[in-house]
């Protein structure tokens, strides 16, 4: 890391517009991120903004129009202490799991897709 690069401020994460009820359901309850809240704006936004650690999580509306949402490998990883107990979560929820086809060695791993099909990657070392 360079001496100007401190960390992740945040990462956002967009979803369909239609999609955004269950991208919240999925990361503020089934994930149980802790939702904070927006700067204000004149004009808010629809989505919501957690806190993870130390960095943020902006959940945002897809611009209309967009065309990219092909399933893709861009992602967000989580580092987690009890990855089974999430595990149990997402499959309550009904999540996508993805196959892990590069396993890592010293951590357990799950990738799953978010309701917009955002990629979702959770990691506990071993």
């Amino acid at each position: 890391m360079t001496a100007d690069i401190l960390g992740i401020h945040h990462v956002q994460v967009t979803v369909p517009a239609g999609r955004m009820a269950d991208a919240l359901r999925f990361y503020g309850k089934t994930l149980g991120l802790e939702k904070i809240a927006q700067p204000a704006r004149e004009q808010p936004e629809p989505g919501a903004w957690y806190r993870v650690g130390n960095a943020e999580l902006h959940l945002r509306a897809e611009a209309e129009g967009a065309t990219d949402t092909a399933p893709s490998r861009r992602h967000v990883a989580f580092a987690v202490v009890d990855l089974e107990h999430i595990r149990q979560a997402l499959t309550a929820a009904g999540a996508e799991f993805l196959p892990d086809t590069r396993p890592a060695p010293g951590l357990r791993r799950l990738f799953v897709r978010d309701p917009g099909g955002n990629r979702v990657e959770l990691i506990e070392r071993s």
